[in-house]
């Protein structure tokens, strides 16, 4: 070898252990950096996966929410058909009793009866019954604090009327309606007036 042959071995071999230190500086970084971005990969993967969760939770609250909407849907119109069958049961007694109400004088017997009950809770004293007025006899009366009597009679009237009233639906219709209800009841305060 020469003399200028070893600066040059030299310099390469300089150069080989360099590039070798280089190389291992190196290698730790990349798996140093490997390793970090696994741990990144894995803290997103379980972010991901606890939205997930977030998610499914909120779905199955949404879930049991809407079934327990169906359920109090379900309960309200079972209440609701329960209370039209006895509010029709409870018009079909109220038709019969007006009819009673209503009838002759054996039928109006069952209306005094009613009437005489719900006035029995008034002071004593203050009810009068069976008085005279212009020659016919009135079944009550109250008997006010100046010493005048003021007559009540239990009359009903209207009752076809009112049934027509309570069916009808257009506008018109219940006009004429509420307009017949009127006339039946002047009618019978002029009578009972007499």
């Amino acid at each position: 070898m020469t003399g200028a042959e070893t600066p040059i071995l030299a310099l390469l071999a300089g150069l080989a252990v360099g590039a070798l230190v280089v190389a291992i500086a190196r290698r730790p970084r990349t798996e140093h950096g490997l390793h970090e971005q696994v741990l990144l990969q894995a803290g997103e993967l379980r972010r991901i996966a606890d939205q997930g969760a977030q998610r499914e939770l909120a779905s199955e609250q949404f879930r049991q929410g809407l079934e327990g909407a169906r359920r109090a849907l379900e309960e309200l119109r079972t209440h609701d058909q329960d209370r039209r069958a006895a509010d029709g049961e409870q018009r079909e007694v109220v038709r019969r009793l007006a009819t009673v109400l209503a009838g002759g004088a054996s039928k109006g017997r069952a209306g005094e009866f009613i009437l005489r009950e719900h006035l029995a809770e008034l002071p004593p004293g203050m009810l009068v019954t069976d008085f005279r007025v212009n020659g016919k006899v009135v079944e009550f009366g109250l008997l006010l604090p100046d010493g005048r009597r003021l007559p009540i009679d239990s009359k009903w009237s209207a009752v076809a009327e009112l049934e027509a009233l309570e069916a009808a639906r257009d506008p018109t219709e219940r006009d004429a309606c509420a307009r017949a209800v009127e006339r039946a009841v002047t009618s019978r305060a002029k009578e009972v007036a007499q």
